[in-house]
């Protein structure tokens, strides 16, 4: 029998990747994407020339640099040394993922952090930098910069029983005149500091620890119901030199929510249009807040006032 799961609002079958998902039924209404296991030397082989190159990163001293090439027939090609590489077809219908000797949570987070993230947009959706909890049967999505507490909001919102949508990347459809929110991979990634602020008690209440690495706990959490209608956005931004917690509406603001807009590399025919779909909806009917955390408030504080 096939293998297939649901994530980022695509329905995924083939290889399982490593990826961590469990089995879901196949009769899902997520876009169809096939997974499928390859080795570096056949994606070198198989990548045409032309490409060009959108992204060069050097994130790790010593290490070759993390690079997004571009083909217009062949998609994206996505290497990280020591994460592995992949392939993300034009219409994100087929992701080729070779491990290539990395460890498995890297690879793991590889694929759920840009890999899958990349195949979304290609498929049509849109993806965000945020958190997700479910509250009322609507998502309460957590943006904001790196270091802001999404994923120590988002848990602290979980231990209180809302169930998580996602950790760090947030899918996202137009459905007719409604944002219709996708889950996300069913694990928190928490920074050591996170995971030291909410107790070794709150994060085993969480769900089962299935492994460390890079200063982060990985934590597997119950599976998300599905897609939900997106009801509030919250943006988490830290003030070390306010006290308390400082919670206020902000007006619709096309510039705030496009910064928050994943995968900003890949530009498929028609996701322009997207964006200004998206947004002139967001902005109409998603209620919007800023949440001002000062020194000594914590995440649980912030939950408590957002729940």
């Amino acid at each position: 029998m096939t293998w297939t799961s649901e994530v980022f609002g695509l329905r995924l079958e083939g290889d399982a990747l490593g990826l961590g998902l469990a089995a879901r039924d196949a009769a899902s209404s997520g876009r169809p994407t096939v997974l499928r296991a390859v080795t570096r030397a056949e994606l070198d082989a198989n990548w045409p020339a032309g490409a060009v190159r959108l992204a060069e990163e050097h994130a790790e001293p010593g290490a070759a640099p993390r690079t997004i090439d571009e083909h217009p027939t062949a998609g994206w090609r996505l290497d990280a040394p020591g994460w592995g590489v992949a392939r993300v077809a034009v219409d994100g219908t087929l992701v080729e993922g070779a491990r290539d000797g990395a460890e498995a949570w890297r690879w793991q987070r590889f694929l759920v952090g840009r890999v899958l993230p990349f195949a979304a947009v290609a498929s049509g959706l849109e993806v965000m930098h945020a958190a997700a909890v479910v509250v009322g049967g609507r998502a309460l999505a957590l943006t904001g910069t790196t270091g802001a507490g999404k994923s120590s909001v988002g848990a602290a919102l979980a231990a209180r029983g809302h169930a998580l949508l996602t950790d760090d990347v947030l899918a996202l459809e137009l459905a007719g005149e409604r944002v219709v929110a996708h889950p996300g991979p069913p694990v928190l990634a928490l920074r050591d500091p996170e995971t030291a602020i909410l107790g070794a008690a709150a994060v085993a209440a969480l769900g089962r620890r299935t492994g460390a690495g890079g200063g982060k706990t990985y934590v597997e959490t119950p599976p998300a119901p599905g897609p939900c209608p997106l009801g509030r956005l919250v943006v988490l931004r830290r003030d070390p030199a306010a006290s308390g917690l400082a919670v206020h509406e902000l007006p619709a603001d096309p510039r705030l929510l496009l910064g928050s807009l994943f995968v900003p590399e890949a530009q498929p025919a028609g996701r322009a249009a997207r964006h200004l779909s998206l947004l002139a909806v967001l902005a109409r009917d998603v209620p919007c807040s800023e949440a001002v955390v000062g020194s000594g408030c914590t995440a649980a504080d912030v939950a408590e006032a957002l729940a």
